[in-house]
């Protein structure tokens, strides 16, 4: 009985430690303010085919003006292939209330996922800018870009 609980809990511990994401770039904003012209790049070496190995999560706080959030984003292949996609973004539910529940500032990981498919294997470089009608995005703290767990 006292080994089946210690061998419990060390697998209790083993599966909380997979369950930490890891940042492909986690870029704090200057005045928390993301302009149109700050590029986020990062690269992603893809194993196989399929969606995209990533997802993304922005920090805001009570300064962000709108409910949505529109990014750009390009993926260079290993080949030297271009996609592009826009993704809309909703940050709050029909009542107006955030997506989730924050104080001063609330992190919200994108619900839309990207449309990117990557078909050959090998190391996929990234671009992303904010692709709002404001040159100046005020009340973004932070972007992050989480890698896929496998």
């Amino acid at each position: 009985m006292k080994y089946s609980f210690v061998l419990l809990t060390v697998l209790w511990v083993a599966s909380l430690s997979g369950c930490k994401e890891e940042y492909l770039i986690h870029k704090k904003m200057e005045n928390n303010c993301w302009m149109n012209t700050d590029t986020i790049r990062f690269s992603l070496n893809v194993k196989s085919g399929g969606k995209a190995p990533f997802s993304i999560e922005n920090t805001y706080d009570n300064n962000y003006p709108f409910q949505n959030i529109y990014v750009k984003i390009w993926a260079k292949s290993p080949q030297g292939k271009i996609q592009e996609a826009l993704l809309l973004d909703s940050l709050t539910e029909y009542t107006g209330a955030w997506r989730v529940e924050g104080g001063e500032e609330v992190t919200i990981p994108f619900k839309t996922l990207s449309p990117l498919l990557f078909e050959e294997s090998g190391n996929y470089s990234f671009r992303m800018v904010q692709f709002m009608r404001k040159d100046t995005l005020r009340g973004v703290r932070s972007v992050g870009v989480i890698a896929a767990k496998p």
